[in-house]
């Protein structure tokens, strides 16, 4: 799994931006009470939600996103791959320190 700054970084190095609000969006429920969500990849890891990805932040906020999805994943999945993976209920783990 990478980290915020290990996905803004490569954003910055191929495509001139770290795009922090992007992958903000998409680790967005990542936290539940403090506490890593690992399940949170199911609700905006896929292609599916690149629509929602370019409604809100446009056609680079896109590239940024599928970045993103290749850097979890080695792919771009879709919904029901990213569902296969994780269970329904969140998983919490303590946040590494």
């Amino acid at each position: 799994m990478a980290t915020r700054a290990e996905h803004n970084k490569e954003c910055l190095e191929k495509l001139g931006s770290d795009f922090n609000e992007v992958n903000a969006w998409l680790d967005g429920l990542a936290c539940i009470d403090g506490k890593l969500n690992i399940n949170h990849r199911r609700w905006r890891h896929h292609v599916e939600a690149l629509a929602e990805v370019h409604r809100l932040f446009g056609d680079e906020g896109v590239e940024a996103a599928k970045l993103h999805l290749i850097r979890d994943f080695g792919f771009i999945p879709t919904r029901q791959q990213v569902e296969d993976m994780f269970p329904e209920e969140p998983e919490l783990i303590n946040f590494p320190k």
